[in-house]
């Protein structure tokens, strides 16, 4: 209010407006400073156009990348898509109604879509994935909105959170979207109990990875299955993937709404995307789900995982899994009805054991056991070059600082 108050003097009209409308704002804020002359006017300056902006994004890329909106590059990628047989897009510009049409830009013909530049089909990838990464990965909808002040093509909101999704830097904060009050599953399902009945979904972990999500199947509605048999299957655009029983039990309602709207698991999958719930016939069987906790560190592994490929050869075992009966395979981590390590127990070359430690702990002398590091925090998953926000734990260029 005090700052309010010394800025009215000057005469400003001071008004709010919602973060997820500001979107270039920001952008523009965030801009390095250039020591390039300007020469345009003060009214070109107030009232930038579509071009104008493009331009200005185009100033920010390094001399190694490559803009995807420069006007070159567009307009030889919108003549290859109009020169192919039974062009959609010839079809769209032959039709008056259908908000395309050919404007001029800088003495060339650039093909726009509702008065913004048309972004041919391939190069809205690298459109979406490189004001991704610039405005330091927005959401969707904020992506989308950005982009509609510069550039647009049918399903290009669509399109931008489906990007959002698969993002692998936007899954790991993703990572911090694990409700407290659920139990879940090494398969990636979750767990809400409200006495003798459990709801049953994915992790939003889960349809990030999956992807658009497009059709769910239920057909055991009524049947008693048990724990860590196939219940259903859920169809995203590239894969489908079954659904495990967390714990034994009888199924007695399908969300029927899925039918109709399979999306309501990608925007909302603890609430409105459940799939099923179920009459839990062994309340023992929650004592083995994971925690929360456990859960966030299954979700580390897989991301180490995926982002060392090298890794995925690599056998570790917890302390349940070292305990194994004759009936099971035996391995160099296998202690009986010992445990071999107090922690985690890695499979190393020629028949032999490692002891690790998690993370927040460290391995002691006798190789077996751990401590915990006092006032230990976990580390930052930002690249050198960056710091992470405290408000929202994203990653920030420190360019920007």
């Amino acid at each position: 209010m005090r700052w309010r108050l010394i800025l009215e003097e000057f005469g400003p009209d001071i008004q709010h407006i919602k973060g997820v409308d500001n979107t270039v704002a920001d952008a523009i804020s965030r801009l390095p400073t250039t020591n390039q002359d300007s020469k345009e006017t003060c009214t070109e300056a107030q009232n930038p156009s579509s071009k104008t902006l493009a331009e200005m994004e185009h100033l920010l890329v390094e001399d190694d990348e490559v803009f995807p909106l420069d006007l070159p590059l567009v307009q030889k990628a919108q003549q290859i898509e109009l020169n192919k047989t039974n062009s959609k897009l010839k079809q769209m510009l032959d039709n008056n109604k259908s908000g395309y049409k050919q404007t001029k830009l800088d003495a060339m013909k650039i093909i726009t879509y509702k008065d913004k530049i048309y972004v041919p089909v391939r190069l809205r990838e690298k459109t979406l994935e490189w004001y991704h990464h610039f405005l330091n990965h927005p959401g969707g909808e904020r992506l989308a909105k950005t982009l509609e002040q510069v550039c647009n093509w049918k399903g290009m909101t669509t399109q931008s959170a489906s990007f959002c999704r698969r993002c692998t830097i936007c899954q790991k904060f993703k990572i911090m979207n694990v409700p407290k009050n659920l139990k879940y599953t090494n398969d990636h399902e979750r767990v809400k109990v409200d006495g003798e009945i459990a709801t049953i979904g994915i992790t939003d972990f889960a349809q990030g990875e999956l992807g658009d999500i497009v059709y769910v199947e239920v057909d055991t509605l009524d049947e008693t299955l048990d724990k860590e048999e196939v219940f259903g299957t859920v169809e995203a655009v590239k894969t489908v993937s079954d659904l495990f029983m967390p714990i034994s039990g009888e199924i007695l309602e399908f969300n029927e709404s899925l039918e109709t709207n399979p999306e309501k698991v990608n925007d909302n999958p603890y609430e409105d995307g459940w799939m099923i719930k179920m009459k839990i016939s062994d309340a023992s069987e929650l004592d083995e789900l994971l925690s929360p906790q456990d859960y966030e560190n299954t979700i580390n592994f897989t991301i180490i995982l995926q982002e060392n490929p090298q890794s995925f050869a690599m056998k570790m075992f917890d302390r349940s899994k070292q305990q194994v009966s004759f009936r099971q395979l035996e391995h160099p981590c296998s202690g009986g009805d010992k445990t071999i390590c107090q922690d985690l127990c890695l499979v190393i070359p020629e028949n032999g054991h490692s002891c690790k430690c998690r993370d927040g702990s460290q391995l002691q002398k006798d190789g077996v056991s751990c401590q915990e590091i006092p006032n230990w925090k976990p580390p930052s998953h930002c690249r050198p070059n960056q710091f992470k926000c405290q408000s929202n734990f994203k990653c920030i260029d420190e360019r920007y600082t």
